[in-house]
């Protein structure tokens, strides 16, 4: 009995001395620490009328805790143009015990359909951890995130008059309503007639130059227009007219059909109301004629 006092005196005064010479700069197991990284940081949304509009990044959230850690997280968008933009993170609310830790974390941003190819989003990510060890102060680890607007084209053409009704050599114009229904701007819309061929003798004046329109604009284009100068005694027939607009840059193709009628008289030097009065002249001779 007296043996076993003695050893365990000897066990007590060797971790006493142990707790002495332990040095002040001793560290704990684990350390308090937060990273937060994304496999990307800048994405590309489409924002067409077929797409949803969303987009996803994937990351990494590295936890180190002595003791215990709660960590939150929170994202907000930020940008001109972006008040309707929604953002959400998974987790948003972390428990870690003692140890180290890699969580994944998923941010999901949505911005609205039809946006504009220039407006950009950035998305803050807020990460902080409350550690429970004595006298640790909170641990924030943020991050941002980059979300840019897909351009998309689409385009229509539409005539303010789909149909005209004008006499033969006769100079007449169309207004072509071009609309940029897509949400970035082109340089490079070309408008031309695809059955040129077909129009034997008319005379067309299209614009000098490409458009230049942006996102959700319209423009008035003007097709000046001359019916052929054939000597006409009478003439009545309707030729079409297929307008073509195109953009290299946009990679689209848009065609309408509209329909000019020639209806009258065409015989050079003479006024058509005199044309007209002598052919009425003529056809009254000959009515007599016969009789």
């Amino acid at each position: 009995m007296r043996g076993n006092t003695i050893t365990l005196s000897v066990i007590l005064v060797m971790m006493f001395f142990c707790i002495l010479f332990i040095p002040s700069n001793a560290t704990a197991l684990f350390e308090n620490s937060l990273e937060l990284n994304f496999e990307d940081k800048v994405k590309e949304v489409d924002v067409s009328p077929s797409a949803n509009g969303t987009v996803m990044f994937s990351g990494i959230l590295n936890v180190s805790t002595e003791y215990k850690m709660e960590i939150s997280l929170k994202v907000t968008v930020e940008g001109e143009g972006t008040e309707n933009w929604g953002a959400s993170i998974t987790p948003s609310f972390i428990e870690c015990w003692s140890g180290t830790f890699e969580i994944p974390v998923y941010v999901a941003v949505k911005a609205p359909p039809e946006t504009d190819h220039k407006v950009c989003g950035k998305i803050m990510v807020d990460v902080r951890g409350i550690p429970w060890s004595t006298g640790a102060q909170p641990i924030d680890a943020d991050s941002s995130l980059l979300v840019n607007i897909n351009p998309y084209y689409k385009f229509s053409i539409t005539p303010r008059t789909p149909y005209k009704e004008v006499g033969p050599h006769t100079f007449t114009t169309l207004d072509i309503e071009v609309r940029n229904l897509g949400n970035a701007k082109v340089n490079d819309l070309v408008i031309s007639i695809e059955n040129e061929d077909e129009l034997n003798g008319w005379v067309l004046l299209l614009p000098a130059s490409a458009l230049d329109i942006d996102g959700r604009e319209n423009k008035i284009v003007s097709i000046k227009i001359e019916t052929p100068r054939d000597w006409t005694l009478w003439e009545d027939n309707v030729q079409r007219i297929v307008i073509k607009v195109e953009s290299e840059t946009g990679g689209i193709s848009e065609t309408y059909t509209m329909y000019i009628r020639q209806k009258g008289t065409y015989i050079p030097g003479f006024d058509s109301m005199i044309t007209i009065i002598i052919l009425s002249m003529i056809a009254i001779g000959l009515r007599r004629m016969k009789k």
